[in-house]
């Protein structure tokens, strides 16, 4: 498949960048101190919410940005909620979390677009209730709640029955028109991307895309995301069985043509085994091999066009130091240079769970990128972000 596209010709005049840092680390919200008490559906028991995970952000086209994330108490957690970020002042300050969405399950992984005029779009995933019940993966998952507690999200599940229960289990999108002040309900979609989907050039168009084990998909929607449509499928390079593929993210290019990154990873194997593969498409539908980037040690990717033309990868470091870095493409995604940025280091000794950054670019080229990640040397991990800029080396 990789002749359907020949890349080598692309303009690459682009000046080699080198980072400058300003703030390292910022916190949007650490709730380590002072929790989120939310109730456990209608039963009367709060619970405090502390952990953030799995964020993504936006700019719009008053240079307001919007971050949403995953609050809880563990990385994976029966209390998870979908919470939402604002900040009007380029990132200095930022408004407390507000829930935006709450299934009576794990909801996971907020992904986020902002479309325009008041539009965005988040994604999110679920993990069922039978996964925490005795026999279920994740049994043993509860954390440090109390009986009473424990109690009150079991009388909550009761209060469904199991054929209602199954429709909170799934992938989802829900829709804003107002600059996030009111979501739609959760609509179901056949794909999960952390980051959710991206907005093509014409600026009313969506594409998100998902994998299996075997192949890549693409989605469309044409109504801001109401509905969705398959717009492209390719099979995937065969991984040894104890590798899998998952986490895509697909952006469109100023040019035209479609940039997709792919996390891999070996069953068990955190950190070392983690990998980028990326595919080139000229129109969504018809796709280069994936390749891996030979530089890259780590996962998931979120790539943003900047306005000189490169494009910046952002990913999850998870070896020796963790934290988040970052790379850039000259070519359009075709090749990547070899010099990683650090944009945070790990500093706590009681946690290692973070990353999962995506940066926006401010009209003066500052870029702000959020991720999660524990605020010094806290346990619960806090949103963070890094301020920088990219220029000539």
């Amino acid at each position: 498949m990789s002749e359907i596209m020949n890349q080598t010709d692309k303009k690459t005049d682009i000046p080699k960048l080198k980072a400058e840092f300003y703030e390292i680390g910022a916190a949007i919200s650490r709730l380590a101190e002072a929790p989120l008490t939310v109730e456990i559906g209608n039963t009367g028991v709060n619970i405090d919410l502390y952990y953030h995970g799995w964020p993504t952000v936006v700019k719009d086209e008053n240079g307001t940005l919007y971050a949403a994330a995953s609050l809880r108490r563990e990385h994976v957690d029966p209390f998870g909620v979908s919470a939402f970020f604002e900040s009007k002042d380029g990132g200095v300050t930022w408004s407390s979390p507000r829930i935006i969405h709450d299934f009576p399950v794990d909801d996971r992984d907020v992904g986020l677009v902002y479309i325009g005029e008041g539009r965005m779009a988040a994604t999110f995933f679920t993990i069922g209730s039978d996964y925490f019940l005795p026999g279920g993966d994740y049994a043993s998952c509860w954390g440090k709640c109390t009986d009473e507690q424990k109690t009150a999200k079991l009388k909550e599940w009761n209060s469904y029955t199991a054929d209602e229960l199954l429709k909170f289990d799934g992938r989802f999108v829900m829709l804003t028109e107002d600059y996030g002040k009111t979501w739609s309900e959760p609509i179901s979609v056949p794909f999960s991307s952390p980051h959710g989907p991206s907005l093509m050039n014409d600026g009313k168009t969506l594409i998100c895309s998902g994998v299996s084990q075997t192949e890549f998909s693409a989605y469309i929607s044409k109504d801001y995301g109401k509905t969705w449509t398959m717009y492209s499928k390719v099979d995937l390079p065969e991984l040894p069985p104890e590798y899998s593929y998952s986490e895509p993210y697909v952006i469109q290019l100023s040019d035209g043509s479609f940039l997709a990154g792919i996390r891999s990873e070996k069953s068990g194997i955190i950190g070392t085994s983690y990998s980028i593969w990326t595919m080139k498409s000229n129109d969504g539908k018809n796709w280069t091999t994936a390749q891996r980037i030979p530089s890259v040690v780590g996962a998931p990717a979120h790539f943003l066009e900047l306005s000189n033309g490169a494009v910046l990868l952002t990913y999850s470091y998870r070896v020796g130091t963790r934290g988040v870095r970052g790379c850039l493409s000259y070519d359009g995604g075709v090749t990547w240079d070899t010099e990683e940025f650090e944009i945070s280091n790990n500093t706590s000794t009681k946690n290692n769970d973070l990353g999962y950054p995506s940066t926006v670019e401010l009209a003066d080229g500052t870029l702000i990128t959020v991720y999660y990640q524990p605020y010094g040397d806290d346990y619960p991990s806090s949103l963070l972000y890094t301020k920088w800029k990219l220029t000539s080396r």
